[in-house]
């Protein structure tokens, strides 16, 4: 369990640097960065997903095989039934990592609504210019009365 979350901690570690890039890509609108930025974070979202699902699996088997309750794939649940069987340094590590994870996740989701806003308004101005060209297009050029 700890070998899955540490690498789904670097998945996600990996996942905010490449977020981040992009975040700047977008921002100097440099179109070829954004591309690739983008197959890496498609990348690394599927290593994520394939992580999560191991994980899961992980803490499936581990409710079957030690009769904890079967409704649960909780870490918190896990940790706290496995406590007796680790020692102090092992709890520290579950406990520093599930932390690093819930961080980097956080800073994940920061950088996505920054994305987010900053396609908004470019969406925005864009409707803008286009609705002004549109619209002094509709009036004619001279303003002559017959």
């Amino acid at each position: 369990m700890l070998v899955l979350l540490r690498q789904q901690e670097n998945n996600l570690k990996s996942l905010l640097k490449t977020i981040t890039g992009k975040r700047n890509a977008i921002v100097a609108n440099n179109i070829s960065e954004i591309e690739k930025l983008t197959s890496d974070e498609e990348k690394l979202l599927r290593e994520i997903n394939q992580t999560e699902k191991l994980r899961l699996d992980c803490l499936a088997e581990f409710t079957k095989n030690d009769s904890a309750d079967s409704d649960s794939l909780n870490m918190d649940d896990y940790i706290s039934a496995i406590s007796n069987k680790l020692n102090v340094q092992q709890q520290k590590e579950f406990s520093d990592l599930r932390s690093e994870i819930k961080e980097t996740t956080k800073q994940v989701m920061q950088v996505n609504q920054q994305i987010k806003y900053v396609i908004l308004q470019s969406r925005s101005l864009l409707n803008d210019i286009v609705s002004a060209i549109f619209k002094d297009r509709n009036n004619s050029l001279l303003d002559v009365k017959i």
